[in-house]
């Protein structure tokens, strides 16, 4: 039997329970929220209610526009992954070469090496 005031762990899956931290995607990018309400709708589905770090709120019943905290582990497997894609973008189909695992493979490497785009001071 869940003890009162519990937080619930949550998959990912629907929508979030009540005390819930995850992230909830606004526009083009993720924030931080914490849901403080889930209410049903005239229609049997469910809206979450939920604060923004900032303290405004708002709602959403669509599940596909929350996910669980990403770990920093997951974060800098997105960004080298991200990197990887631009630098392969950047090599061979902006020239129109065909790409493939072989093309890939290559700016993993230098990935792996430690060559990034350098920016300008």
């Amino acid at each position: 039997m869940p003890v009162e005031n519990e937080i619930q762990t949550w998959s990912g899956e629907g929508l979030p329970p009540v005390g819930t931290v995850c992230e909830h995607k606004r526009v083009h990018e993720w924030q931080k929220v914490e849901v403080f309400a889930v209410k049903p709708n005239y229609n049997g589905s469910h809206t979450a209610l939920f604060t923004y770090e900032n303290g405004c709120w708002a709602g959403c019943a669509e599940p596909s526009f929350f996910r669980p905290i990403r770990t920093p582990e997951q974060i800098a497997a997105e960004e080298r992954k991200a990197c990887i894609d631009r630098m392969v973008s950047i090599l061979f189909e902006e020239k129109g070469d065909s790409t493939g695992p072989l093309e890939r493979g290559y700016c993993e490497a230098l990935y792996n090496a430690g060559y990034r785009k350098q920016v300008a001071p």
